[in-house]
């Protein structure tokens, strides 16, 4: 247990399933020890953000590419056999004879050891909770054969709406109803939820029958629910197809040398984003090319840095419609933070907040006032405050495509 208890889920989980089913709740030192205590604990069962389950993700990639050449080239020829598990798994199709002899050999030598090296040996059950774990690395802990379950739910529905079940996994979907709720959708795609769980109404409100969760998606052929974002992320632009800011900002946090990204464009003309880098993968990175630094804002401003960045950015796009792709984005010269409200406690980064602590960048991101430098492609931006602002461009060319 390591999330606010004024968190729905977390109370239904570690104090309600405790109490009746008689489970040990173990709890990390401390926040930022969280990855490295897993390992140590070996639990059977977690709920985290999928900040948490990318997170692992991202530190078994870079403990990859600091391993040697002999582990990284026995990790290439197996690899295939994760993705093809996962394949299978998702598709709810069975696979050869020959197939299943392969992977248990492989599970055998290397992904066994890769589930202990990660804490994750003992698990049997894995809840993805406040979001949507993106593709790659649903897939590649299904593969490694992690039972990785994504859910959805609110407080107004007393935690747990709908919940994955075993051999019903899909990167997309996050479930069906669990007993007794039903779901549906509204005008404008508005999920709504009727059932015996969902609350009885705000405190002087009216009464509460189907409650209008204020996220949107769709029931999918299997009679999952895909919860595509918030109404208010749904981004207003024809171009974008519906899209809600945040399915764009899971398209980027698939890079592992990106931490957070928060996407805009509502009511304008194009899409932006502001993007913070992963501190620890970045900070390798550098010191294999050496590029020397002192902190992470010096690495932000490295114009090699920047690069590799606007590099990833392009390659996380390129699955998206052209017109869903942003065209200018900024590095911002600090990790968003629990202290400054900029992040929520289960890791979720706080719009208003950003948007407020960094005006002036956002700014910087749909004014054409500045300087273009055709060597580094970046727009230099002075902001009120007499701050440059870089702003990276995607389209290699002057202005916005």
């Amino acid at each position: 247990s390591f999330l606010s208890l004024a968190w729905i889920c977390e109370q239904v989980m570690a104090v309600g399933l405790s109490l009746t089913r008689g489970m040990t709740i173990n709890f990390p030192e401390e926040p930022s020890t969280i990855l490295n205590d897993l390992r140590e604990i070996g639990p059977h069962l977690i709920q985290a953000p999928p900040r948490t389950f990318e997170n692992i993700w991202t530190r078994f990639q870079i403990r990859l590419n600091d391993s040697t050449r002999l582990k990284k080239k026995i990790y290439t020829l197996t690899e295939s056999g994760i993705e093809k598990n996962a394949r299978a798994k998702l598709s709810n199709r069975s696979v050869s004879f020959l197939s299943k002899i392969s992977y248990s050999l492989n599970d055998f030598f290397m992904y066994s050891a890769i589930r202990d090296h990660l804490g994750l040996s003992r698990l049997r059950r894995a809840y993805v909770t406040g979001g949507r774990l993106n593709k790659d690395a649903f897939e590649f802990f299904q593969g490694l054969g992690v039972n990785v379950k994504q859910t959805y739910g609110t407080v107004e529905t007393t935690g747990y709406a709908s919940i994955q079940r075993d051999h019903e996994w899909s990167a997309e979907g996050a479930g069906k109803p669990l007993p007794g709720l039903s779901m549906s959708i509204a005008s404008r795609g508005e999920i709504q939820v009727e059932g015996l769980q969902v609350f009885a109404g705000y405190f002087g409100g009216h009464p509460v029958t189907e409650f209008s969760t204020g996220d949107y998606g769709k029931i999918l052929d299997s009679g999952e629910i895909e919860i595509r974002g918030r109404m208010e992320e749904r981004l207003a632009l024809d171009s974008t197809d519906g899209r809600s800011s945040s399915e764009i900002e899971t398209e980027l946090r698939k890079s592992h040398y990106l931490q957070e990204a928060l996407v805009f464009g509502e009511g304008r003309s194009y899409l932006t984003a502001m993007v913070t880098i992963h501190r620890a993968s970045v900070g390798r990175w550098a010191e294999k090319n050496q590029i020397s630094y002192t902190s992470y804002r010096d690495l932000t401003m490295n114009p090699e840095v920047i690069e590799l960045i606007r590099d990833q950015v392009v390659e996380m796009m390129a699955s998206l419609p052209e017109e869903s792709r942003i065209k200018r984005f900024v590095i911002l010269p600090e990790e968003l933070r629990l202290s400054d409200g900029e992040m929520t406690s289960t890791q979720k980064t706080v719009r208003r907040t950003v948007e407020k602590n960094y005006k002036r960048y956002l700014a910087a991101l749909y004014n054409d006032g500045g300087q273009f430098d055709t060597l580094s492609n970046l727009y230099s931006e002075q902001t009120n405050e007499g701050e440059i602002v870089p702003v990276i461009l995607l389209d290699r060319s002057q202005g916005v495509a």
